[in-house]
């Protein structure tokens, strides 16, 4: 077991996905007593639709509601993330946090505020093709962090 000595948290990403219950599990395995900062991003409709080159419109009652409703189900995938973290011995906060622009660029920004010692990260385990097709949240943030990250590739059932 790896044990982090340097009294700053794990920054653990989390959207509830299998690849993210096994990045989580994997840094409560290996990590020692560390507190673990679960977060999950969530973006709007305006961000997710100008990110993906789509100017549609969408209406303001109905992007209200679908932006609460992403919200929430940050804030419940990251109580769920913790609460894992806790029953695995863990001091763990919950946090989810809107992407403004990028999911990873927002992760980094959390890493940053919060000093992390490390930023913990599950793999979707695309193929190289679809991983340069569609970019990979885990392969920015790993390009552009000033701090240690820890990938963790899928599971032996999630192959």
């Amino acid at each position: 077991m790896m044990s982090l000595t340097t009294g700053r948290p794990v920054l653990a990403c989390f959207d509830g996905s299998a690849q993210s219950e096994h990045g989580l599990q994997a840094a409560t395995d290996l990590l020692g007593p560390a507190d673990v900062i679960v977060l999950a991003v969530w973006q709007s409709v305006a961000t997710r639709l100008a990110e993906g080159g789509s100017f549609g419109a969408v209406a303001v009652a109905e992007h209200e509601a679908l932006d609460q409703a992403e919200e929430a189900a940050a804030r419940a995938a990251a109580a769920r993330g913790a609460e894992r973290a806790q029953a695995a011995g863990r001091r763990a906060t919950p946090r989810a946090e809107e992407a403004r622009e990028t999911t990873w660029l927002t992760i980094l920004q959390v890493a940053d505020e919060v000093d992390a010692a490390l930023i913990v990260t599950g793999s979707r385990g695309r193929g190289a093709l679809k991983s340069a097709l569609l970019g990979s949240v885990s392969r920015e943030v790993l390009a552009h962090s000033r701090r240690p990250v820890l990938i963790v590739p899928p599971g032996p059932e999630e192959d």
